[in-house]
């Protein structure tokens, strides 16, 4: 009898994420041979192919030389722990402030659908920041964040662990090694606290695949990391009395919005409807 599918791949999950990426869901892997054929949806660099689903095929380096398979033998990208909160708050201030969405007013501030026709005033510019589209400009702000977190941080020795930071042999990046045309704005979200705990950047046109929003993330990246999906903040949850109603908000830049206009409401939001259901829940 032929050997059933579900018995030759396994699909990843939080126990057991992909080998390549990191990540739980999307990739599979071969159960048999000591699950050393991995087939992730997120990297396909050095794969041996590509599978007719868009699946990139890897070999990790633990296999035997004989084995006559027709896939190449490359190791997995290392993948950094994410850094503790108030090293990416520090980091991602820092960020904002060198790089304001301020220095680009045409496409962040007064472009279509930007900062100021959202009905948010110029108080509230400088809680944001601006991607710059040259990666060269963004590879000096993150060679020049290095040096300012090693002077606040006795410890910490690199970014990794920020996401959207990586490193490899050329030095530390922020972001993709890649040109783009217009700089992207960048959105903080905010922990209970008011600290940043990851960043969303938003593109000033609307994309062809729709991916308008993304997440500052290295993930996939040498010794870079993703950000997850947190919550965002408008209030204390210590401060918040026992019978208020938070309203829920689908995107961090919406609720900044509102919050801008209705200042005495509890506001916390989600970055999509099918994100983090579970942090809502317990809030």
């Amino acid at each position: 009898m032929p050997t059933s599918i579900s018995k030759v791949f396994g699909r990843v999950n939080r126990r057991r994420p992909c080998r390549i990426c990191g990540k739980p869901d999307w990739c599979s892997y071969v159960r048999c041979d000591g699950e050393r054929i991995s087939i992730c949806m997120r990297v396909s660099d050095g794969a041996r192919k590509i599978n007719r689903h868009g699946g990139a095929i890897f070999i990790h380096d633990d296999w035997r030389e004989d084995r006559p398979i027709d896939v190449r033998v490359v190791t997995a990208i290392p993948q950094a722990t994410i850094a503790p909160l108030e090293i990416r708050d520090f980091v991602y201030g820092r960020l904002i402030e060198i790089s304001p969405a301020t220095l680009y007013p045409g496409p962040l501030i007064a472009g279509e659908k930007a900062l100021l026709p959202r009905g948010l005033s110029e108080c509230h510019f400088g809680d944001y920041g601006g991607l710059p589209a040259g990666s060269g400009e963004r590879d000096r702000i993150a060679r020049l964040l290095l040096q300012e977190m090693n002077g606040h941080f006795t410890n910490a020795g690199s970014l990794r662990g920020v996401p959207g930071f990586w490193e490899d042999r050329q030095g530390v990046h922020l972001w993709k090694l890649k040109d783009y045309l217009l700089p992207r704005l960048l959105i903080p979200v905010r922990d209970g606290s008011g600290r940043i705990q990851a960043c969303q950047t938003r593109l000033p046109f609307a994309a062809k695949n729709g991916l308008r929003y993304l997440w500052l993330s290295s993930s996939g990246l040498p010794h870079g990391t993703g950000s997850g999906s947190p919550l965002h903040f408008k209030f204390r949850p210590a401060d918040l009395p026992y019978d208020a109603r938070i309203v829920i908000v689908e995107g961090v830049l919406k609720a900044d919005v509102l919050y801008a206009l209705r200042p005495e409401l509890y506001i916390v939001a989600t970055p999509c409807v099918t994100a983090n259901h579970g942090a809502l829940v317990e809030l």
